[in-house]
């Protein structure tokens, strides 16, 4: 089976399946709250920043930076910790649509 992939789409199916098995190896909600809020902070900045900004991104490219913080940052036993990967979501997407 050949998957004809450009190299972005390919780099962001290998983080997903990589985020996967991540996630499946230490099993528990706090994973998942970490893994969804990570993304769909950054889907919802993307779609924000999109209308906004009068540049258009690849929504490809917002998949990766925000598994990328996923896989890079530990998920957070509180609350109030978990604002740090939502912090970094934040800037490397402001960064990436405004600089």
């Amino acid at each position: 089976m050949n998957f004809k992939l450009d190299p972005i789409r390919r780099f962001a199916f290998f983080l997903i399946v990589f985020a996967a098995v991540a996630t499946a190896y230490q099993w528990s909600p706090t994973m998942l709250v970490h893994l969804g809020s990570t993304l769909g902070f950054g889907l919802v900045l993307y779609m924000l920043y999109s209308w906004v900004s009068s540049k258009h991104k690849n929504v490809w490219d917002t998949v990766i930076t925000c598994l990328i913080i996923y896989l890079l940052l530990h998920p957070a036993d509180t609350l109030a910790a978990q604002v740090y990967p939502l912090a970094a979501v934040f800037f490397a997407e402001t960064i990436k649509f405004f600089i």
